[in-house]
């Protein structure tokens, strides 16, 4: 029964591992995610409905694709940078959680989550980038094709 962990080792195990990150942290990150989607929606799925392209108006259309264009916009200006202090200041606060007297295998922990978070971040914003340009490409054709539409008529 030597190997057996109690209760409070493995408690204090997880406050370690966890680096003790506050609420306010966990808060924010939780909100600004809800605020995306919620504004996420908003954008794509309530701003236009398939009525919208069977209307003859494609004036209507082409002023709501324009309006979605801008809104995709400004929202992407506005979710990055806060995406970013976020991070950094996660990092800050696991390097100040973080004991000074740590022993191997926490700083190695620590290491580990930091290069795996920042490797994670890169990637992260690089594929919402890629996205984020294939959405407007996409919106762009679709404007295009009703200017042509407009045009022949």
């Amino acid at each position: 029964m030597g190997n057996d962990i109690n209760c409070l080792e493995l408690q204090e195990l997880h406050s370690q591992l966890a680096f003790e990150l506050s609420w306010w942290n966990y808060a924010f990150i939780n909100i600004l995610c809800c605020i995306d989607v919620y504004f996420d929606y908003k954008i794509n799925l309530s701003s236009l409905s398939e009525a919208d392209y069977l209307k003859g108006n494609l004036m209507s259309t082409l002023k709501k694709l324009m309006k979605m264009k801008s809104k995709r916009t400004k929202q992407m200006i506005i979710i990055m940078p806060l995406c970013i202090f976020w991070f950094v200041c996660t990092i800050f606060e696991i390097m100040q959680s973080m004991p000074m007297t740590s022993d191997n295998f926490h700083k190695g922990f620590f290491e580990g989550s930091l290069i795996g978070g920042i490797i994670g971040s890169i990637c992260g914003i690089i594929y919402a980038f890629r996205l984020y340009r294939k959405i407007q490409h996409t919106n762009d054709e679709v404007i295009s094709q009703i200017n042509n539409l407009i045009k022949d008529e």
